[in-house]
């Protein structure tokens, strides 16, 4: 399987929305335009906000993980396909439902040359479960009641009840194992065991990266990564038309993905993505504790519409909460629009049509929650909706 060095950032990034296509966009390596200074053993990737903690312990920001994962190894990895492969495990077992054995692959070092052993392991998951440390993850392992490091080479998870997901949680991006002495202002100068290693930092300007020579799976074909920090999405794509800049993912706007993919100069890479959007109602008031409402809610949302004029295309219709890039079947049909069924709703619960000009959205507006979708004016009653607070 490839490993992530060699696919260097090609992995899943989750979207929101519905089943959005994975959009990366990089120069192309063969462009005559692309500026003589250029070092092609080194790779510049834009991101719209710099990361705010760079130890797998707190990180729970997308800049964060992505970074993580290149230099952190976890105990698991995923593939393309999303199945696990064994990353610092050589193998793993479940002798029952509760119970996860891992063996370590020998060898392996931390960037600064020390070994990494099962010790590194237990002292990485127990800081986190620690309540005294406060990290943010510690939920993710709430089932996990101990962890044993019986030999140098093997590591024991016991859990209080089956936990399906309990593997997702051992991904580099997720929990990356770091030295057990690590202390926990680690995030300056972080020390894994991943294709890379840690060079500098400026806040909101550069991550800078450089390849781990030692790294125990196939050693990294590119020399340094700078992830560059560019808020505004225009600008991002101005610096990739130039060639300033090698690649960008999944955070520019619908918009702008037409037009750079008609750049001769650019590549537009997609693939479905793995999460989904979806519109969630508070069940304490008094108008959407009703049942028939938020059926009549969410039947009135044009998705159709949504995605080929807000997203201009770039997602699918979701039939449920796993999406089929996953490999799994649901027997989940999607719904469609039904404008009779949506009246009735509202109707039956006795929410009279009120008279007046119904609101229009415009596409930011819609996109960030401020205003109702149009396909809801034909419903009856009023309704002010927010935005979720960020």
């Amino acid at each position: 399987m490839p490993h992530r060095a060699n696919r260097l950032l090609s992995k899943f990034h989750l979207l929101v929305t519905s089943l959005l296509p994975f959009l990366i966009v990089s120069f192309c390596v063969s462009s005559c335009s692309r500026p003589a200074h250029h070092d092609s053993s080194s790779l510049t990737f834009l991101i719209e906000a710099s990361p705010t903690n760079l130890d797998p312990r707190f990180a729970t920001d997308s800049q964060s993980q992505r970074i993580d994962g290149l230099l952190f190894s976890g105990l698991l990895e995923r593939d393309n396909q999303m199945y696990f492969h064994g990353d610092l495990a050589e193998s793993w077992s479940t002798p029952d439902a509760l119970t996860y054995v891992f063996h370590l692959r020998r060898g392996v070092r931390f960037h600064d040359g020390r070994a990494l052993t099962s010790a590194d392991v237990k002292a990485t998951f127990d800081f986190i479960m620690n309540p005294a440390n406060k990290s943010p993850k510690r939920g993710a392992l709430r089932l996990v009641t101990s962890v044993e490091a019986p030999d140098d080479a093997t590591v024991i998870f016991h859990l209080s009840q089956p936990y399906a997901s309990f593997s997702v949680n051992l991904i580099p991006s997720a929990i990356g194992i770091v030295p057990a002495n690590a202390s926990a202002d680690s995030s300056r100068h972080p020390i894994g065991s991943g294709p890379f290693r840690f060079l500098q930092q400026s806040q909101d300007e550069e991550v800078v990266l450089e390849r781990n020579p030692e790294y125990f799976h196939d050693a990294p074909r590119i020399a340094r990564v700078r992830f560059r920090v560019v808020p505004d999405g225009v600008v991002r794509a101005l610096e990739l038309r130039k060639g300033s800049a090698d690649l960008e993912m999944s955070s520019l706007s619908p918009d702008i993905i037409p037009v750079l993919a008609c750049q001769p100069d650019l590549a537009v890479s997609d693939r479905t993505g793995a999460n989904f959007s979806y519109l969630g109602f508070n069940l304490e008031d008094a108008v959407l504790s009703h049942r028939e409402i938020r059926q009549a809610l969410a039947l009135a949302t044009d998705r159709e519409a949504l995605i080929r004029y807000l997203l201009r295309g770039q997602a699918k219709l979701a039939g449920g909460a796993l999406p089929p890039s996953l490999g799994r079947r649901t027997e989940c049909r999607a719904v469609s629009l039904r404008s009779c069924s949506r009246r009735t709703g509202s109707r039956r619960c006795g929410f009279p049509s009120q008279a007046g000009r119904n609101p229009r959205a415009s596409h930011v507006e819609m996109l960030d929650g401020r205003a109702s979708p149009p396909h809801w004016r034909g419903l009856s009653g009023t309704m002010a909706p927010r935005g979720h607070p960020t």
